[in-house]
């Protein structure tokens, strides 16, 4: 169903699984187009404030400006690696693949319900009155995923060493100061002679490609 307003898709996912092992009816509304504005607005407009004077050159400094860009603290970052408010990502697509196909609506439909009655099944409107579709997700219905199961964690790779090697090279005299210098482009531990940095920034599709434009 896309990234949710107020749930990340793990979450959601928890929720469908929840409710296939009959313990739950989960209800999900997306607001219409045209009608996006909402209190998550109003706080990262707080911190576009902040931002506007702020200057940064770590994700450390980035966290600190939405900390202090509301008087009463109502912004708070969320990092991934923050140790006490842990965040992991996990293979969700891959898990429920063998289990569901893809729900593929219209943009129309803003109303979506799951019903531990219905397993497999999600109930779709366009509007609130509006009359129920019935859409079944499930590849057999005898066959449904366990809650015990866990998918696998996605553990993030890290630049590739071209890419490195192009901030070390280019972006690193950028950064005022040694600590996000170190942070934000540190000496690759790949040796530059085994990397082919020229052949990777002549990628017309490349990060560091569309970067190198962005800086003449």
């Amino acid at each position: 169903m896309g990234v949710c307003a107020l749930l990340d898709v793990s979450e959601v996912v928890c929720v469908l699984l929840d409710v296939g092992e009959g313990l739950h009816v989960f209800q999900y509304s997306m607001m219409i187009a045209g009608h996006t504005k909402f209190d998550s607005d109003w706080h990262f407009g707080v911190w576009k404030l902040r931002w506007r004077s702020s200057d940064v050159e770590t994700l450390q400094e980035v966290a600190q400006s939405v900390m202090k860009s509301s008087r009463n603290g109502h912004n708070i970052p969320q990092l991934v690696q923050d140790d006490d408010k842990l965040i992991k990502f996990t293979d969700w697509k891959t898990y429920l693949k063998p289990y569901v196909k893809p729900l593929k609506i219209p943009r129309s439909y803003h109303h979506f319900v799951v019903d531990s009655t219905k397993p497999g099944t999600v109930l779709c409107k366009e509007l609130l009155d509006s009359p129920t579709v019935f859409i079944n997700l499930l590849k057999c219905e005898d066959i449904l995923p366990s809650v015990n199961d866990v998918p696998v964690e996605k553990v993030s790779v890290g630049f590739d060493p071209s890419r490195q090697w192009y901030l070390f090279d280019n972006i690193r005299e950028f950064c005022k100061s040694e600590c996000s210098k170190n942070s934000t482009c540190p000496k690759p531990v790949v040796p530059k002679s085994e990397v082919n940095v020229d052949e990777t920034n002549e990628m017309p599709n490349h990060p560091s490609k569309r970067k190198g434009l962005l800086l003449r």
